[in-house]
């Protein structure tokens, strides 16, 4: 009985301890969330938009393909936009160090990436798949220099590097890989 006691007094003490840690952090949290939703609109200076080199990455012939024609016409799209990489920062953190005013600025500016790094790889496969490598290897590599966490964009290098006997250009790919700043990362 004595072990018993003394097992529950130890689950309610660490339940206990549990609880306030929470309330803490979520008390932290929205102290936070406060002080951001609060914060002035701030310059971007330091922010890096991205400019999109259309005549690095899009082929004078899509071949008459609908995927090729569609990614063209989104980078196309896009390259009139505005773009930057936030994938490092939590809404509350942009919000802080730019202002509430900026923040749905600088969230359209992420999607557009988010968006542009998904159609560089679809372009990059099917410009590959098409039998344009060199191409495909230049999309990707452009991909791959703005900070993708596409999971698949890596691999599909790899493997071209590989087939167009580039084999030395692996070590600086998962060099990148290993440099990136992202959830994406492990993957």
């Amino acid at each position: 009985t004595f072990i018993i006691l003394a097992i529950c007094i130890t689950i309610a003490v660490l339940k206990t301890s549990s609880t306030k840690k929470n309330e803490q952090l979520l008390a932290a949290f929205w102290e936070k969330e406060r002080a951001a939703n609060s914060t002035r609109k701030q310059p971007l200076d330091d922010l890096t938009f991205i400019q999109i080199p259309l005549d690095n990455l899009l082929v004078d012939n899509t071949m008459n393909n609908a995927t090729l024609s569609d990614c063209s016409d989104t980078l196309t799209r896009l390259s009139q936009t505005e773009i930057v990489n936030l994938n490092n920062q939590s809404n509350t953190d942009l919000k802080l160090k730019y202002g509430v005013a900026n923040f749905p600025m600088l969230s359209a500016c992420d999607e557009r990436y988010m968006e542009l790094v998904r159609t560089l790889y679809i372009y990059g496969k099917a410009l590959a798949e098409c039998g344009q490598e060199k191409q495909a290897i230049t999309v990707l590599e452009y991909g791959i220099s703005i900070g993708t966490d596409i999971s698949g964009h890596y691999p599909l290098l790899a493997s071209l590097y590989q087939k167009n006997g580039q084999d030395e250009k692996i070590v600086d790919l998962i060099a990148a890989a290993q440099n990136l700043d992202s959830l994406m990362k492990a993957t």
